[in-house]
């Protein structure tokens, strides 16, 4: 028995180490796929989340909506977001838990109508976010219109900062925006899209008013932020779900504070809670 072992020990070393060897490939392949689809080296933003974000991401929906088990709602969201992002022309900015608050939060938030919703989004970029939200919307039972303000100058317009290249690499263009918003499988005789920054009257009169949900994503000045909360207050109405985007981001400090200073004085506005980087407000 020991001259056996002794002469199937080299081919059984032969057989672990090709095994290995598979292993050791077959992982390379594994990382190098998952780093491609959803890390920094093939994409601009990483979208893999970790355990701990996911906690904190669901705490913070629940917390804000009501919702006692959010990890479902979350990981529905977070599939749909990676394939309609691969798909789509762009990107859309902001982190992963950003994102995913905002796309799971907001339906959830609003309550059930037997008309369509009416949605405003100030700031849009290539309109993939808007492209998900619909998919969103839809999910949770809220037919809707859409109204989408942006100036869709080529690139994306910030007042405090130099205009620059998109990284990545696409322009910003009308017809971006209506391929993403069909790759989202909107119907695009339920969008209107105002081209024009939403300070402009004329874009405010185009506009109108009644809206059920108003997403906040334009000008992050503080003079900015401050004037489209004014707007916000004219046109949402009772009940209303607000989005104010990139809250508490300390790469946009007049977010917070035009934010803090609008709720601090007359308004009717109640602020429902914060997920990740996006405060929730809902209009009296």
């Amino acid at each position: 028995m020991g001259l056996l072992r002794s002469a199937l020990r080299p081919a059984a070393e032969k057989v672990v180490t090709a095994v290995a060897a598979r292993v050791a490939v077959r992982n390379h392949i594994d990382d190098v796929g998952s780093e491609l689809l959803y890390g920094p080296a093939g994409r601009l933003n990483d979208r893999t989340l970790t355990r701990a974000q996911l906690d904190l991401l669901a705490a913070q929906v629940r917390d804000t909506t009501g919702v006692a088990d959010a990890v479902p709602h979350v990981a529905q969201a977070y599939r749909m977001l990676v394939g309609l992002e691969g798909r789509c022309v762009g990107r859309i900015a902001g982190t992963t838990s950003n994102i995913l608050g905002k796309l799971v939060a907001a339906p959830l938030l609003l309550p059930a109508r037997s008309r369509p919703v009416r949605v405003l989004e100030i700031g849009t970029l290539f309109g993939v976010f808007a492209a998900g939200f619909h998919q969103q919307l839809l999910r949770y039972g809220h037919a809707h219109d859409l109204v989408i303000v942006d100036p869709l100058e080529t690139v994306q317009l910030q007042p405090e900062r130099e205009r620059a290249t998109d990284p990545s690499g696409t322009p910003v263009t009308l017809g971006t925006l209506l391929v993403n918003l069909r790759f989202g499988g909107v119907d695009l005789d339920r969008v209107r899209v105002e081209r024009g920054l939403s300070s402009d009257p004329s874009v405010r009169s185009a506009v109108g008013d009644f809206f059920d949900l108003v997403i906040i994503d334009g000008d992050h000045s503080l003079a900015g932020v401050a004037a489209d909360l004014a707007w916000a207050e004219r046109i949402a109405a009772p009940g209303a779900v607000v989005v104010m985007d990139d809250y508490g981001d300390p790469g946009w400090p007049g977010v917070q504070q035009a934010l803090d200073a609008h709720l601090a004085g007359e308004t009717r506005f109640s602020l429902r809670g914060v997920v990740s980087t996006s405060a929730f407000l809902v209009a009296g």
